[in-house]
């Protein structure tokens, strides 16, 4: 795990340091360089694997190619030996080795023999160019800009930024996008010239120009659904990938553990873990002083079930000191309020061991969230009448909803348009209210969130379910869920790793039938069934809570001045970007709905990057 970036082009050693300065965070234990007359390469090391031999960048036998790498390959001692029988020779045991003898073999088209989770770049001394690739599934970052007429890439936008490439100014279409998902989907970020190469491609860039990205990789089709295989061996199926997965995961040459919750995902992961290492498992769990928001004694049982090694923290409103610390090390404006705890997780670990496994992803592999049973069943009933929706979402999500719950049943024939309604932070409506008038004119003839939406939630394209997976799977994972996993563990040199989201786990799943992974009642059936031969009962049939946050609790009570202070009047008239009395009126509210403390945390988010990242 490391950091990575580079620019076409020569020495420049002031925007070398201040690009390194700005990751080494996630390299702490080693840097190198390669600086020619045409291209400038570093790397910023975390050490993992062949901890004594794997510096980068790092170089083929001749000389002509050159590396950095960010990530893991778990199938490289494999590949490994293959590359000797073909005539290969090996000066180190990394990872990073096998992938730069597989490009000199099979150029771009040697991402689909990795399994793992990488971004990267090689750099062609014969022919100057340079190659980009990210993993399958986002697991790790990359940015890019080519603004100028000059390329640079790295692993957080913050470098890019450090760097002087861009200007500092927001994109009006990416702080639109923000506003609705919490994140900006890739391509698009929050900045003006600067890009994220998506998960699942690559990219060429030749003579400084990048070339358009190539698509490697994509989740399965949701029409394609396999229906030839039993339940019952599908199960065991599904249980002997997870064990690979999570056994392949185990290497290491430094300390491990796991992320415990209690819930069904992590708890799974852990007693997978156990079963597949000889010593007890390091693990972590986190909790909150308010009621109704703190799993550990769940994770307590688990923990007492698997003999692990259990620590456990507390994370109480006194959080509020380090949001500005935690909003710059998320690098892009996230409005996820789980990255506080992951954050002080992270820093908690990082005494006891380097890596760990957490069970990112199975929420969107599985079906596990409320809104797919939502969805599901109302694009079923869609003949409700719309105040039976509104009543319907009162129950479950709180009284909040019950005025989105009218937009959204007139929106049921539209799956686009109603998943925006249940699901946007600021619907359009609010946004129109929201936005100062130059805003709203930047944006005319600008993609919106209903145009992402749409690419994804289409009629007669497959079960429904399997839509709203894959929908979730490639935008809401790897540009919210995966930056704060990525972004919050590496900020204390944590390297986190996600057995779920195996692309051979990943595959399988995806194909399996809807109703194997969602009931009206209860979602990821199947994965429940596999929880069944290792867990205990409780743990397997417990209904998800989720990593929820006490925000709307801390904001009401002694968060008040904090918000006051940064969404204050006079920050707001600073920006420029939103009316004032739209944001006075979120402020200064005395108790928060479910929509309220996701947009009030949304707007927050917003304006401590600003201040972390962009006024300095």
């Amino acid at each position: 795990m490391c950091g990575i970036g580079g620019w076409i082009g020569g020495r420049d050693d002031e925007a070398l340091a201040r690009m390194r300065e700005a990751l080494r965070h996630r390299g702490p234990d080693d840097r190198g360089e390669y600086v020619s007359e045409h291209a400038t390469l570093f790397h910023e090391r975390l050490s993992i694997i062949d901890v004594a031999g794997g510096r980068q960048p790092m170089s083929n036998e001749d000389g002509r190619f050159w590396i950095v790498f960010n990530g893991e390959i778990y199938n490289y001692r494999d590949l490994r030996d293959r590359l000797i029988a073909a005539g290969h020779t090996f000066r180190t045991h990394s990872d990073t080795e096998v992938i730069l003898h597989l490009y000199e073999d099979l150029g771009a088209e040697c991402v689909a023999q990795l399994n793992g989770m990488f971004a990267f770049a090689v750099w062609d001394t014969r022919e100057r160019t340079l190659f980009l690739a990210r993993d399958r599934l986002g697991i790790k970052p990359l940015f890019y800009s080519s603004e100028g007429g000059a390329f640079h890439f790295a692993s957080e936008l913050k470098a890019i930024v450090a760097r002087g490439a861009v200007s500092r100014e927001l994109d009006p279409e990416g702080l639109d996008l923000y506003l609705a998902f919490m994140y900006v989907p890739a391509p698009k970020t929050i900045l003006k010239g600067v890009a994220k190469l998506p998960p699942g491609h690559t990219l060429l860039v030749r003579g400084g120009q990048a070339e358009t990205p190539r698509r490697y990789w994509d989740l399965p089709d949701p029409a394609d659904v396999d229906r030839g295989q039993s339940r019952a061996d599908a199960v065991e199926e599904l249980r002997a990938l997870l064990a690979d997965s999570v056994g392949c995961r185990l290497m290491s040459e430094v300390p491990l553990g796991a992320y415990l919750s209690g819930g069904l995902d992590s708890s799974l992961v852990v007693g997978l873990m156990s079963g597949a290492s000889a010593d007890p498992v390091n693990t972590f769990s986190v909790g909150f002083e308010e009621r109704g928001f703190d799993e550990r004694p769940y994770a307590r049982t688990v923990s007492e079930k698997f003999g692990t090694n259990h620590r456990e923290l507390i994370v109480g409103r006194h959080a509020a000191e380090e949001f500005p610390k935690i909003i710059r090390s998320l690098d892009e404006p996230v409005a996820d309020a789980a990255a506080i705890p992951t954050y002080y997780m992270a820093q908690a670990t990082k005494e006891h061991a380097t890596v760990v496994l957490t069970g990112e992803g199975a929420d969107e592999l599985f079906a596990g969230y409320s809104h797919y049973k939502v969805l599901a069943a109302m694009d079923r009933l869609r003949a409700l009448s719309p105040g039976v929706a509104a009543r319907a979402m009162g129950r479950m999500f709180g009284t909040g909803a019950l005025r989105r719950g009218g937009e959204f049943t007139g929106k049921l024939r539209d799956r686009a348009a109603a998943y925006l309604a249940l699901k946007s932070v600021f619907n359009d409506k609010e946004k129109e209210s929201l936005y100062a008038a130059d805003l709203r004119s930047s944006l005319a003839g600008c993609a919106r969130p209903l145009d992402l939406a749409r690419e994804y939630l289409k009629p007669d394209a497959g079960p429904y379910l399997n839509q709203l997976l894959r929908f979730d799977l490639a935008t809401w994972l790897p540009d919210d869920l995966l930056v704060k996993v990525d972004r919050m563990t590496m900020a204390h040199a944590v390297e986190a790793r996600v057995p779920y989201l195996d692309h051979r786990v990943v595959e399988r799943v995806m194909r399996m039938p809807p109703a194997w992974k969602l009931s009206l009642f209860e979602g990821k059936r199947i994965l429940r069934d596999v929880g069944a031969k290792v867990l205990p009962k409780g743990i397997v049939r417990r209904k998800k809570t989720g990593f929820a946050v006490p925000v709307g609790e801390w904001a009401a009570a002694g968060m008040r001045e904090f918000v006051r202070e940064h969404l204050g009047p006079e920050a707001v008239r600073r920006r420029g970007l939103f009316a004032g009395k739209e944001v006075t009126r979120l402020v200064e509210k005395e108790r928060y709905g479910l929509f309220e403390r996701r947009q009030l945390w949304t707007l927050l988010c917003l304006e401590l990057w600003q201040r972390a990242v962009l006024d300095p």
